[in-house]
């Protein structure tokens, strides 16, 4: 992602925000401010961040429909992390939005399409786990592997205990070390 003078000010915000002995009282309130600003300004890097310190309550009183607002507005502007943070609220039924396999299908279906690798793993967890979906685990293999190959550690992970378990794979220790290490 090439920067832009606002992204830049929004990654700078962000490091401010995550180096928290180095800020002043003073200094955090003033990058949470500047970081609302943005993200009522449109910018969808900061409606994701400003989203997940409603949610983690670190800077902002923890508030989820709140947070919901703010991450649904990142995820409808194309944020991909949004958009699996969406999918995540849905597949695993958050009291936020409630239990929804299809509309978290359709989240990281989103996300799968800007080529999220986190995103094609939790798709291979629906059809491997037939959650809003027929129950499938070639296709499932598939999308897992697709995201343990690109990079994504948690499907590195459910990839080497699908091997070592023997889930929808025929065992193989070797490849679960693989995958695993």
């Amino acid at each position: 992602m090439l920067f832009n003078r606002s992204n830049l000010y929004i990654h700078f915000i962000l490091l401010l925000l995550t180096r928290t002995l180095a800020a002043s009282p003073a200094e955090v309130d003033s990058a949470i401010k500047a970081l609302q600003e943005s993200a009522e300004a449109g910018n969808p890097v900061a409606q994701y961040r400003l989203a997940q310190e409603y949610f983690q309550g670190r800077y902002l009183p923890k508030n989820n429909q709140l947070g919901l607002k703010w991450i649904r507005k990142a995820a409808e502007s194309g944020n991909s992390a949004a958009q699996i943070g969406m999918g995540v609220l849905y597949h695993y039924g958050e009291d936020i939005v409630g239990l929804d396999y299809n509309k978290a299908m359709s989240w990281y279906q989103k996300a799968a399409d800007s080529y999220e690798a986190l995103a094609y793993t939790y798709i291979g967890i629906l059809y491997r786990d037939g959650l809003g979906v027929d129950k499938n685990l070639p296709r499932a293999l598939q999308w897992i592997t697709r995201g343990a190959e690109n990079g994504d550690a948690f499907g590195q992970v459910v990839l080497g205990r699908m091997y070592l378990d023997g889930d929808g794979v025929p065992q193989d220790d070797k490849e679960a070390t693989r995958w695993l290490t």
